[in-house]
């Protein structure tokens, strides 16, 4: 081969050397971004997993929270005893269910007939709750017996009939004198005193009455049936007289217990007047 036909190879080898090594200059620049763009996806990602399971993490904390948050399950009520009264409501009650058999399930037992006084939640097995509950009973108490105890004995005197919405039926109480305003006393330091003690009362309105039909209380086959409980079906018993009968305690009730022995709430605390 001759001179100058090498030259002429090793000036191509030179330019082929060149060409690779400015095509590997190229391609280091490309892929150095593409590799700190994927970098920086792996790391975003990374830390969505890390927010993920940090979320993740809160979610028994949210959970307990949510079993913490106890739905209205205790009040505190004056027990209806007067058996005068029962009988009469019991005339009433038969009277309604022969005009719609239906409402037969809406009927309140006998036994459990009550005024509310005040609404409260609150978890039992809580520490120190039964405590804070049976203070807070006693201390009401002991306000409530400065003014109203103190008066002339508080009789409850029912006549009539009324309702909320169609749907609850209750016995009105007679506003003889001050009644309803000793009434509203003591709702208003029950409380204010269940508040005090750290107590959540979840409902301050407050109308005393004497409930005897709640729709509420049917099956849910019934409920599609009977929407509302018609004036029509208690024109008749509009005005009875119920009865009276005398203050003599506060029962601090529970909603979910099982009725005691005689059909009544379980009562966790009874103070007397």
């Amino acid at each position: 081969m001759s001179k100058k036909c090498c030259d002429n190879v090793d000036i191509q080898q030179q330019r082929t050397v060149q060409e690779l090594t400015t095509n590997a200059e190229q391609i280091s620049g490309f892929t150095e971004p593409i590799t700190n763009l994927v970098a920086s996806v792996c790391s975003s990602k990374d830390e969505t997993r890390q927010s993920v399971n940090s979320d993740r993490s809160e979610l028994p904390k949210e959970e307990d929270k949510r079993k913490k948050s106890v739905r209205p399950n205790h009040f505190v009520a004056i027990q209806i005893r007067n058996k005068e009264i029962h009988n009469k409501i019991e005339l009433v009650q038969k009277h309604i269910v022969l005009q719609n058999n239906l409402l037969n399930g809406a009927v309140i037992e006998l036994p459990t007939l009550h005024l509310t006084m005040a609404v409260m939640k609150f978890d039992s097995k809580e520490p120190d709750v039964l405590h804070r509950v049976n203070r807070a009973m006693e201390t009401a108490l002991d306000r409530l017996k400065k003014d109203v105890a103190s008066q002339n004995p508080l009789n409850i005197e029912f006549q009539g009939l009324d309702h909320f919405r169609n749907e609850v039926l209750f016995a009105k109480i007679k506003d003889t004198g001050d009644t309803l305003d000793r009434l509203n006393e003591i709702s208003s330091v029950i409380q204010k005193t269940f508040q005090e003690f750290q107590i959540e009362v979840t409902d301050e309105r407050f109308k005393p009455h004497l409930t005897i039909f709640k729709l509420s209380k049917m099956k849910l086959k019934q409920k599609k049936l009977v929407k509302k409980i018609t004036p029509d079906i208690y024109k008749d018993a509009m005005d009875t007289n119920f009865g009276s009968d005398e203050v003599v305690s506060l029962q601090l009730l529970s909603m979910d217990d099982e009725k005691d022995q005689s059909g009544y709430y379980r009562c966790i605390k009874e103070v007397f007047f």
